[in-house]
């Protein structure tokens, strides 16, 4: 952009920008990048704000600074997010399980069991099953003892025995389940509903990682408890 801000043949004129463009729109663009101007999606929001209130006073830097205490509400520490330890391939790089289920008596302040919660395709090939996935959604129990839970990253829903944490069935889902499942009942017959959402792919980064709902998906609830584990209809 050159040193005094005046654009380059390859950089635009930074001088007015804050006129022309509004504090979304300059978020977006630093973030997403434009042109030949890459993203910068990895960016802490307090240096986002301070960049920002710069190119609105650029020959002010007492002003851009005051801007950018009063945006983050002068706090001096804010939280710049988490960070997923994991290989190449999006795998978590601590010891498994790295996701489970645990059931817990309160009353007794006990641990009544808990089991792996999830696998990863990739690794059940190679013969490491029940790895447990990072999870995000919560479990449903119905009054005869079925919990249902999805959650899981490996697109499944699952039912397990709320008393023993046997796994009675599951199902495959057009996208990882991540959402606390509900449960009705029509004409007699119980039903489990999820909706699935496709999380963006796990090499993918930046804004255009989006999310796309892709409906609801129903299951219905057998009057028997003599479900197997290894059913998928």
């Amino acid at each position: 952009h050159g040193a005094e801000l005046e654009g380059t043949a390859r950089g635009v004129a930074l001088r007015g920008v804050a006129e022309r463009r509004t504090p979304i729109e300059l978020y977006t663009t630093i973030i997403g990048g434009v042109g030949s101007m890459p993203g910068f999606p990895t960016l802490p929001m307090p240096m986002l704000g301070a960049l920002i209130a710069f190119l609105a006073h650029p020959d002010d830097p007492a002003a851009a600074r005051a801007v950018a205490a009063a945006a983050v509400g002068g706090d001096r520490y804010v939280h710049g997010g988490y960070i997923d330890l994991k290989d190449d391939d999006g795998i978590p790089i601590q010891h498994p399980p790295w996701g489970t289920l645990t059931a817990i008596d309160l009353s007794a302040g006990a641990l009544r069991w808990q089991v792996p919660l999830g696998s990863f395709p990739e690794l059940a090939r190679r013969g490491l099953a029940d790895t447990g996935t990072p999870n995000y959604g919560g479990p449903i129990v119905t009054a005869s003892g079925l919990l249902f839970i999805a959650a899981t990253a490996d697109e499944t829903l699952r039912a397990f025995d709320s008393r023993s944490g046997a796994l009675l069935w599951r199902a495959s889902l057009p996208a990882s389940g991540f959402a606390t499942p509900i449960t009705y009942a029509v004409g007699g017959k119980q039903y489990v509903v999820v909706a699935p959402r496709r999380r963006r792919r796990r090499r993918q980064a930046g804004p255009q990682a989006r999310l796309a709902v892709r409906g609801l998906r129903a299951a219905l609830i057998p009057r028997h408890r003599a479900a197997r584990a290894d059913r998928t209809d």
